[in-house]
């Protein structure tokens, strides 16, 4: 069985149509499916939407998960889920008809325990200033090796159940309604540490049909702070990497943040887009400014550990 998950909160309308889209993937023959979808807290119609929706290819079971964080609503989803493979997709996506072959066939085969798939954005969403590496950071894949992908994308990730043998959570301080970022690249880091293996599988993406209001200038802001953040607390508690001076190097990146700003004054006054200078000053000045709270904490982990302690 393949255990489809997907978290939301508060998104009705694009997971409606997310679900409809999940109408028109393809099972493959002799083989079983179901969608496991985590309420994290909606105050919307979400929760009514679940209860109505019927998939026409399996099962669909519903969770509520009410402590905020995708990491928690993620975790909680795999605790009920039947599945041998875990295919986990976000509430705003498109995949193509041949979706579940395409992710799960490595891991059925035993190529690979973990599966990192392609994702683009929806044609209508593409702007002129975006680069390569902004789109990196806003959950492209475009800069993704196939053959050792360094980092993957939970809107189209796959692994199987064996994995959470070893590493068995994400870590809910990561991610969404948290930190912001990286708890899907910390776990397949994880996941790599135990000895599984993880390839890319880019050529048949699934399709990103994010809100438009994500391009802004201010929620690129707050993105790439949480880029920062999120790197600074794995660096800290999994890598055990500290920083030299943390209040001088914070000091440094804030000069440089207010004297970009100075030579380019047209920054603060736009309203879509941000410059992948500015992009790359705000993570750093996040990441620094984060590593003076982590450094105050024990670690979490033991260095590339794959359990959090329990002093956490």
């Amino acid at each position: 069985m393949v255990s489809i998950v997907i978290c939301t909160r508060n998104r009705c309308a694009a997971l409606a149509l997310t679900l409809q889209a999940l109408q028109d993937v393809e099972l493959p023959p002799n083989r079983t499916a179901e969608i496991v979808l985590v309420d994290n807290g909606s105050t919307d119609g979400t929760a009514a939407l679940i209860r109505a929706f019927h998939w026409s290819k399996g099962l669909v079971r519903m969770v509520a998960e009410p402590r905020r964080g995708k990491g928690y609503a993620y975790n909680s989803g795999l605790a009920i889920a039947n599945g041998q493979v875990l295919l986990l997709t976000d509430d705003d996506v498109r995949p193509p008809r041949g979706w579940i072959s395409t992710m799960c066939e490595p891991i059925w085969s035993g190529r690979a325990e973990m599966v990192a798939g392609g994702v683009k954005f929806a044609s209508h969403l593409v702007r002129d200033w975006m680069t390569p590496r902004l789109n990196s950071l806003l959950s492209s894949t475009e800069q993704l090796d196939a053959s050792n992908p360094a980092w993957v994308v939970a809107a189209n990730l796959a692994f199987s159940r064996e994995v959470l043998g070893r590493v068995p959570a994400f870590d809910p301080e990561l991610g969404p309604g948290a930190l912001g970022f990286e708890d899907e690249v910390l776990f397949s880091w994880q996941v790599r540490e135990a000895g599984f293996s993880v390839i890319g599988v880019l050529d048949s993406p699934v399709e990103h049909w994010f809100d438009p209001e994500r391009l802004s200038r201010a929620s690129l802001v707050g993105y790439m702070q949480g880029h920062g953040r999120s790197k600074a607390y794995i660096d800290h508690h999994w890598r055990h990497q500290d920083v030299h001076y943390p209040r001088l190097a914070w000091c440094r990146a804030m000069v440089r943040w207010i004297t970009f700003h100075i030579e380019h004054p047209a920054e603060w006054r736009r309203q879509e887009g941000i410059s992948e200078r500015e992009a790359e000053l705000l993570l750093a000045l996040a990441y620094f400014e984060q590593q003076l709270i982590e450094r105050h904490r024990p670690r979490n982990y033991a260095r590339h550990g794959l359990v959090k302690e329990s002093n956490a």
